[in-house]
């Protein structure tokens, strides 16, 4: 006998908030049930609905056929909910769409996609390390100008590269590069933001 998938209102909502990462409010779940049951109820699908006993109370269930239209339908809303914009994502969605409109992967783009799939595997999660730069990078642009990563890497060119018979060091451009690159904490690469 096939057994059909149901899921209560309470556990759709969960689910669709850890989906869109929604940032949990006071009167989130209390909205979130609002618009569902509008939604079930324009589908004509709320009054249809089977009861259920959970932890001694009865509750109305619903397939995952019916909990995925039901997402379809409130996408914008959900999307919007969880901070972004519904149109850009449209946008982005059919440009992906008509990206891979018909088009039947390569041999070369399935191995391809095979081994960034084997290599994401095996490379498992963030590193801390990459969570740790990422922090520090947004605590330092928060307060600060992005470093001008290019002009240092020039001032530590000319300072690092001499030859025998150079006499760059008595150059305006060696004496520019060099006060910029010994300035504290390399504060000539930045400006603090105001």
């Amino acid at each position: 006998m096939l057994k059909i998938k149901i899921k209560r209102l309470s556990d759709f909502m969960d689910d669709m908030i850890q989906k869109y990462q929604i940032e949990e409010t006071e009167n989130l779940k209390k909205n979130l049930r609002t618009k569902f049951q509008r939604e079930l109820e324009a589908m004509n699908e709320w009054d249809k609905a089977k009861y259920k006993t959970f932890e001694r109370s009865r509750t109305k269930v619903f397939t995952y056929e019916i909990l995925d239209r039901l997402e379809k339908r409130c996408e914008p809303y959900l999307v919007k909910k969880s901070g972004f914009d519904f149109d850009k994502f449209k946008d982005y969605k059919s440009n992906i769409d008509s990206e891979n409109y018909f088009e039947e992967p390569t041999e070369d783009e399935l191995k391809d996609m095979h081994e960034r799939a084997v290599f994401r595997s095996w490379a498992g999660s963030i590193s801390k390390e990459e969570i740790r730069d990422v922090m520090i990078t947004a605590l330092f642009e928060k307060f600060f100008t992005p470093i001008d990563i290019e002009q240092w890497q020039n001032d530590s060119d000319i300072l690092t590269i001499v030859d025998v018979n150079d006499d760059r060091e008595s150059s305006f451009e060696y004496y520019r590069a060099k006060e910029r690159y010994s300035s504290h904490n390399k504060s000539a690469y930045y400006k603090e933001r105001k």
